[in-house]
């Protein structure tokens, strides 16, 4: 899902039900120093195993980290994005191929800051092909591109480490990335390998 469904599925429903637990949270906590006042006053403390509820506790809190994390993935990708400069960026390498001329490298840059939300639901790109930004400062982007074969552009995704080991750092969908990279003469796999899909020809419509 790309746009706006991709927003609402990566960012906008992950933080409302972090919003909606930390409120739960938060009675309950109110709750139990009611039921912890009371006690003080005589009546019976609750029968609810105490190593029980820790745990209750305990999976509540890492489902939460899990959400924020998510939450956190589909911001900072766009942040990055948006930051990303090409006078910051020394060289470019798309698979076998590095690209140092500043008309070429952006190209590839303008198409990634043009990038949209996308929401990964069930695959439909094909294989990816490694995509390494070498900035200025001495860091590495380490990105992975796939042609996306329903909607003509490509899903982008970003890792710590090469050929996406490492800590997942989310996805976007750039429509201009599949054009800009054929031009230069690197065009993305047409290929599905991993589902048994043949090769297509770039020339082929898109639907």
């Amino acid at each position: 899902m790309r746009g706006f469904e991709g927003f609402l599925f990566d960012v906008l429903l992950p933080a409302l039900f972090i919003g909606l637990f930390g409120f739960a949270i938060a009675v309950e906590i109110c709750m139990d120093w009611h039921r912890s006042h009371r006690w003080s006053e005589g009546s019976q403390p609750s029968t609810v195993p105490a190593l029980k509820k820790l745990f209750q506790w305990a999976a509540v809190f890492v489902w939460m980290i899990m959400m924020m994390f998510v939450v956190y993935r589909g911001l900072r990708i766009h942040y990055d994005l948006w930051a990303l400069q090409s006078h910051n960026v020394e060289a470019v390498s798309v698979g076998g191929h590095q690209f140092t001329d500043r008309s070429s490298i952006a190209q590839i840059v303008t198409a990634l800051k043009a990038s949209e939300w996308y929401s990964v639901n069930h695959g439909g790109w094909g294989d990816e092909t490694t995509i390494i930004l070498k900035m200025r400062s001495g860091k590495d982007w380490q990105i992975r591109a796939g042609y996306h074969f329903a909607q003509h552009g490509a899903v982008v995704l970003r890792s710590t480490g090469p050929s996406g080991g490492g800590w997942q750092l989310g996805q976007v969908f750039s429509p201009a990335l599949p054009n800009v990279l054929e031009q230069l003469g690197v065009p993305l796999s047409r290929c599905a390998t991993a589902y048994g899909h043949p090769c297509r020809s770039s020339s082929e419509p898109h639907h």
